[in-house]
């Protein structure tokens, strides 16, 4: 009878044995397919960032392009506005002397 209990508890210390190894070969395969997913996953938001950060830049480029632009033409205009002003210095210089000596 001991024989046989000892044939016995060799066989479940077996299936625990076949068990464990089991459950250490699904989590070595569920790691896997988690670091496959995680590096897809990385890989997909750094092309998705590279391509919005590239977008962003053309469109700040763009707007600077415009800003210098609009930036040149005003003062262009306000040069041409300034120079074909009338300029009477002799009532300027009135003012001048009537607002510092005043």
């Amino acid at each position: 009878m001991a024989s046989e209990e000892f044939d016995i508890i060799r066989h479940l210390l077996d299936v625990e044995r076949e068990a464990s190894e089991t459950l250490l070969d699904a989590q070595k395969k569920a790691d896997g397919i988690v670091s496959d997913a995680r590096t897809e996953a990385d890989l997909r938001f750094r092309n998705a960032y590279s391509q919005k950060v590239s977008q962003i830049d053309e469109k700040e480029k763009s707007l600077k392009e415009e800003i210098l632009s609009s930036s040149v033409r005003d003062m262009e205009n306000f040069k041409s506005n300034l120079s074909s002003a009338q300029k009477n210095p002799d009532e300027f210089n009135s003012l001048v002397e009537k607002l510092i000596f005043a």
